[in-house]
């Protein structure tokens, strides 16, 4: 054992600063603050776990003291995301400089008692932080536990024990252990963050079901090109679309089998538009789509007749022998600044006229959104001029 104690006390010190270095840059990396108050922890660790060979056995009960402080700060950057203690951040902060100054206190004194107020704070504040995070937080919040639940022990050890130094190995294990812990539950949580920030990031751009364009999409690219109307005359088209199919889905299989089938109808409105199109989903069985530098019977005869065919291109499959068939409502995009939802909500007028009429033309061309009549429809010889249907 004393031949191997070198060796092992080199180990733990290896895996502090190892953890120091690696916390660092993981910290740069992620944008993670709390990563980088752990950094400092570990390298202060890493010296207090070498005290004695140091010569500075004095000194190790306030560099223990100050590890919890910063613990107590990482504490704090893990409590950042939780509502219910952004007010307390403050307090939380006291805390940290509460321990900081028993640290500074200890250091003249060399008094081993202070360990023990100074862990009594510590297991206050961990207690308090991971109570709240316990449910949702499992695994890293168990992680953080285990490390703590180490930090905490070692202080309790070398405050009650005199003869600590002489199990100085101890010291440095249950430092390591904390040091690890505390290092993967940090970085597991700011993965996790990370991934949530990007999600909702992408629900404000996408829909989550179909990964066509958000409302809010449409709405920017619809003001866009009002823009180049004005300047140049770009013609503007919109298209509101309504898959019949997905209605008697959902009555026959439930909502879930309709959901799945409203994917892969998107999936296919997405393979049919061009690169100027963009489609975003506005209602359960509904889609709209802005195309630019189309004109209403272009449109008409090119990018609604390539979704007809994407319909019914072959079965869903998630129903057997159902295939897509899309009622198609064709506009041009009106110069004025009407709110690209109140158009959407005229054209869908027109289109549960011809719903509840049960005609069986697909596609129907309006020359002007906000007229109220039922939408002409497309002639079936192919020609793009519109023709009354009443």
């Amino acid at each position: 054992m004393q031949v191997a104690g070198p060796w092992l006390l080199g180990a733990a010190t290896g895996v502090l600063v190892l953890l120091a270095l690696l916390s660092a840059i993981t910290a740069i990396a992620l944008r993670e603050r709390a990563l980088h108050v752990h950094a400092a922890a570990c390298a202060l660790a890493a010296l207090t776990a070498n005290a004695e060979p140091l010569a500075l056995t004095a000194l190790a009960p306030a560099g223990l003291v100050g590890v919890m402080a910063m613990a107590a700060m990482h504490a704090r950057g893990l409590a950042t995301q939780i509502g219910a203690f952004r007010p307390h951040r403050r307090a939380m902060s006291a805390v940290a400089v509460v321990l900081a100054l028993l640290a500074f206190v200890d250091v003249p004194a060399a008094q081993r008692w202070l360990l023990l107020p100074a862990a009594a704070i510590l297991l206050a504040l961990d207690a308090t932080v991971l109570a709240r995070v316990w449910d949702d937080g499992r695994p890293w919040a168990q992680l953080v536990a285990l490390g703590q639940a180490a930090l905490l022990g070692a202080a309790t050890w070398m405050g009650l024990s005199p003869d600590w130094m002489a199990h100085h190995l101890l010291l440095g294990a249950a430092l390591a252990a904390w040091a690890l812990c505390v290092f993967v539950a940090t970085a597991w949580r700011s993965r996790l963050q990370g991934e949530r920030r990007w999600q909702l990031a992408t629900a404000r751009h996408e829909d989550p079901i179909t990964r066509l364009a958000s409302e809010r999409v449409l709405d920017e690219r619809a003001q866009a090109a009002r823009t180049l109307m004005r300047r140049f005359g770009h013609p503007t088209s919109v298209l509101l679309l309504h898959a019949d199919e997905l209605d008697r889905i959902a009555e026959r299989l439930g909502p879930r089998a309709a959901e799945a089938a409203a994917l892969e109808a998107g999936l296919r409105l997405r393979m049919a538009l061009g690169r100027a199109d963009v489609a975003s989903r506005v209602g359960d069985w509904r889609f709209a789509v802005l195309s630019e530098g189309a004109s209403p019977q272009e449109v008409a005869a090119q990018l609604a007749g390539r979704i007809l065919v994407a319909g019914l291109k072959r079965p869903l499959h998630n129903v057997d022998g159902v295939f897509l068939h899309f009622r198609v409502v064709v506009a041009p995009l009106p110069l004025d600044d009407t709110p690209t939802e109140a158009l959407l909500a005229r054209l869908g007028q027109h289109l549960d006229e011809a719903v509840r009429r049960g005609r069986d033309r697909r596609i129907h061309v309006l020359d002007d959104p906000h007229a109220p009549t039922v939408p002409a429809a497309l002639p079936s010889n192919g020609s793009s001029a519109p023709v009354d249907t009443h």
